[in-house]
């Protein structure tokens, strides 16, 4: 009978955030359709949630009248200050999109504990050891039984870009074979460069969303990961902010950009991705600027996602209203294919496997004198140029033992009678050679090279296919004739994903795009088929000056292909792209810090909660959005050494020059395995909070009074030590009542 009192009450999960904490740390992973909002996350090797609590939100409403608000802590109302005011909102079709959903039973589901699914995407055996500690969260759309095909579970990086996504068709991000650069390249990410410095021989300059590459072993025994600076969840949204890593390193270059990136599920398979980069050197300053972007650089696990279709708008390629596979992949390295954004009808599609209605010949390439492919139209009159491919002797193909131990892949040579020279070759192509006299063919998955010093050509042939059995195929003089291979699914069984970019066609006069087109690059990377990777990259020629944010809208569906045919192009007028020059952000809100000494501050956004709190005293106050005369000010921690200020590098070892090394993954004279932590505050005026130079943040500093209020307004006390996080203990009231 002790709690009959509550007989009538309704279970409240966010009344004390504790309990929810403890919850989501110590229950096996669930999936419930209720929003979850966390503060910052340090960027440790490890997933340490014990400073940032989840809120879980009940969807029944309480009895008890007149609820005070319930207690929040400084870094979340901070993370979502600054993310809600740095980022627009959703779009009013997705808004739309969602409520109907509701209707139907669909969902949105966060977590931010990592658990290890195998069979989920089966990464490389050797990279999958560090996946926990690229994940930051998982996000998902629960949908009925009525529409699986729309079903998607996503995994955000620390960096806030995507390094998993999982549909129907199985997972979409190739499998990181790459032995340095475990989800830092093969991911789908923005990245910013300077062509200007950008030397990709001695000193590359890519600034990547989700982090370095591994490259300096001295210096480096972990992955170094973006930074996350803030990260917030709520209803269908989730929204991460960064900061960008030069992926090359050491580097002497220097980082000012700011990745921030907004994931919502709008229902029907549909994600709405709104991603922006913000400059946050100082106006006017040396600074270098971005003015060469992939938003985004991305890409496809090519064995769940063999087919990529361009919604080019030139009717030649249109056949009817279906558009059609790209046959064959071109070599991202080599591209002969650049479409501009505004000649295609807004999207690109990915799909399973499918079967081509109108399978064109496939023509053998042309070469010049240097062993290039060109184009065999540029020397119709000159027929030397064009390739063929005729087997030189009996028995003229072997193993090429070489090129099978450095790909990890069984390779043939065979000799042919001398041609032109065409080193390039077909990667992940669905090709067959045959014989025309015999009726006799085989499987090819790729061309290493078409005719290696115009007399070897080097192939991948298909599963069990030996040089033995090509040597019974063909004899001397044989011509080996190549066409495609037709053995895909029909459409409506594809399952397809689609990245929904847009057409620029609105900004298309802007001047901050330096008259240029943004474009598509797409193709089959090196490395072999080990890599399993068919790159995307969207590539938007944006100048992004100091104190500037580029900020773009895009979408990603999942579903069958022939629904992603008739839907894809009406989520194309929700895309867009802009610039805010410096200056030109909204107010946002007021950000104060407080504090009672230089020991420790704490953060209020703008509800002035730490005036009333003892002697605390009000430090210094910014803004949650950039502003004139503001800069970027964090708190950051290495060890127990705490500085707050607006230099990101203030604990890496100091430099001799400029073009020395600078290293942000290192606490100078700490052990490698100690990394700062940085806490983005806001945006201040230069110097004003330099009372708190040596401060440490307390997450809890003013909340502790909004906390204390809580219990008063019921009667009751906390008890000792109830809301000490860092102890996990259970939030519960102690009163007379």
């Amino acid at each position: 009978g002790s709690c009959d009192y509550l007989s009538g009450a309704n279970y409240d999960a966010e009344y004390c955030p504790n309990l929810a904490l403890e919850q989501s740390q110590t229950s096996s992973p669930s999936y419930t359709p209720t929003p979850h909002i966390i503060g910052t996350l340090s960027n440790t090797p490890t997933i340490d949630l014990s400073d940032s609590p989840s809120m879980l939100m009940s969807t029944v409403p309480s009895i008890l009248p007149s609820l005070p608000p319930k207690p929040k802590f400084d870094k979340v109302l901070l993370a979502q200050s600054l993310l809600d005011d740095l980022v627009p909102p959703i779009s009013k079709k997705c808004e739309k999109s969602v409520n109907s959903g509701r209707r139907l039973g669909e969902g949105t589901s966060f977590t931010f504990s990592y658990h290890l699914l195998k069979e989920r995407s089966d990464w490389y055996p050797s990279q999958s050891l560090v996946e926990k500690d690229v994940f930051l969260l998982e996000m998902r759309h629960m949908t009925t039984e009525n529409n699986r095909n729309q079903t998607w579970s996503l995994r955000l990086g620390k960096g806030g870009n995507i390094y998993s996504f999982v549909g129907a068709f199985g997972e979409a991000v190739p499998p990181q074979s790459h032995h340095d650069a475990p989800w830092i390249d093969e991911v789908w990410q923005s990245v910013g460069v300077n062509l200007d410095l950008n030397d990709r021989e001695k000193a590359p300059y890519y600034i990547h969303q989700a982090g370095t590459y591994l490259r300096d072993p001295e210096y480096m025994q972990l992955p170094f990961y973006s930074p996350t600076l803030a990260v917030s969840c709520d209803e269908n949204s989730c929204t991460v902010a960064s900061w960008g890593q030069h992926a090359h390193v050491p580097t002497s270059h220097v980082s000012d950009a700011l990745y921030v990136n907004k994931y919502s599920n709008c229902g029907n398979g549909v994600i709405e991705h709104t991603s922006l980069i913000h400059h946050m050197g100082e106006p006017q300053s040396s600074s270098p600027p971005l003015n060469y972007l992939n938003m985004p650089w991305a890409g496809v696990r090519r064995s769940n996602l063999q087919d990529i279709i361009l919604s080019v708008s030139n009717e030649e390629d249109l056949r009817g209203k279906i558009f059609q596979p790209e046959k064959p992949i071109q070599s991202f390295g080599f591209p002969t294919k650049v479409p501009k954004l505004v000649d295609t009808r807004g999207f690109t599609t990915f799909a399973q496997n499918l079967k081509s209605d109108n399978i064109p010949a496939y023509s053998l390439p042309c070469g010049d004198s240097s062993g290039n492919e060109i184009s065999c139209s540029e020397n119709s009159a000159d027929q030397t140029s064009k390739l063929t491919l005729i087997a030189a002797n009996d028995n003229a193909c072997s193993e090429s033992e070489v090129h099978t131990k450095n790909r990890k892949e069984y390779t043939v040579r065979c000799r042919i009678e001398s041609t032109i020279e065409v080193r390039t070759g077909c990667k992940d192509c669905s090709l067959s050679i045959f014989n025309k006299s015999t009726n006799h063919r085989f499987g090819v998955t790729e061309i290493v090279h078409w005719s290696w010093s115009g007399v070897w050509i080097f192939m991948v042939p298909g599963e069990g296919i030996t040089a033995n059995d090509i040597n019974t195929m063909f004899s001397k003089g044989d011509v080996m004739h190549v066409d495609y291979t037709n053995n895909g699914m029909e459409r409506e069984e594809n399952l397809a994903l689609s990245f929904i970019h847009g057409t620029d066609k609105k900004s298309r006069d802007a001047k901050w795009l330096q008259n240029k087109y943004s474009r598509i690059r797409f193709g089959a990377s090196s490395g072999g088929s080990s890599r399993d990777f068919l790159v995307f990259a969207v590539i938007v020629p944006a100048l992004i000056n100091p104190g500037d944010t580029y900020v773009r809208r895009q979408y990603l569906m999942t579903d069958r292909l022939t629904n992603i045919d008739e839907q894809a192009s009406t989520w194309v007028n929700e895309t867009y792209q802009k610039m805010i020059h410096h200056g030109d952000y909204d107010t946002g809100r007021e950000i104060h810090l407080y504090s009672h000494d230089k020991k420790l501050f704490g953060v209020d956004t703008g509800g002035h909660t730490c005036a009333s709190s003892g002697d605390a005293l009000l430090r210094c106050e910014g803004s949650s959005v950039p502003q004139i005369n503001m800069t970027r000010l964090f708190a950051i921690k290495c060890g127990d050494a705490s500085y707050v200020g607006s230099d990101l590098y203030h604990f890496s070892p100091s430099r001799s020059s400029e073009r020395s090394s600078i290293r942000p993954y290192v606490c100078d004279g700490e052990d490698l395995s100690v990394r700062p932590k940085w806490t983005l505050l806001g945006f201040f005026k230069k110097d004003s909070c330099s009372f708190l130079q040596d401060a440490a943040f307390d997450s809890h500093f003013c909340s502790k009074k909004t906390n204390s209020e809580f219990a008063n307004r019921f009667g009751g006390k906390f008890r000792e030590g109830v809301c000490n996080l860092k102890d996990q203990l259970v939030c519960g009231l102690s009163s007379n009542k």
